[in-house]
């Protein structure tokens, strides 16, 4: 909002002057100028814009399985017998040599639960 005609201000009791489109324009040439040394600045050295995007490094599913490994739990039930996807299918893939406390700590384990649960999927597939 520029003022077109002269006014004067009630505060000062001064006149000011109105604003020309001319002044406006002359106002703007530091900007444009600025925009248009960045715009050569990128585009002589583009390491300024693309230098801190680093190559992020995927993992496969097994690497991630392995990552999910907690300590103590047992092996995947992929790595596993036959029968224990059918035990899986009862919710009952317990080692027999496991003792109770070692039953209770695999019941409430989730990395068991998701490998139940895959081996479940497993079972399912013909």
């Amino acid at each position: 909002m520029a003022a077109k005609f002269d006014y004067k201000d009630r505060v000062t009791g001064k006149t000011i002057a109105a604003v020309k489109t001319t002044e406006i324009y002359k106002g703007s040439i530091a900007f444009i100028c600025l925009q248009l040394t960045m715009l050569v600045a990128v585009m002589m050295f583009p390491n300024l814009v693309t230098g801190g995007i680093e190559k992020v490094e995927t993992l496969n599913s097994d690497q991630i399985m392995e990552q999910l490994q907690m300590p103590g739990s047992e092996e995947p039930a992929s790595d596993a017998p036959a029968d224990a996807a059918s035990d899986a299918d009862s919710g009952k893939a317990l080692d027999a040599a496991a003792s109770p406390a070692e039953a209770k700590a695999d019941d409430n384990d989730p990395m068991k639960a998701m490998l139940d649960a895959a081996a479940k999927d497993a079972a399912k597939k013909p």
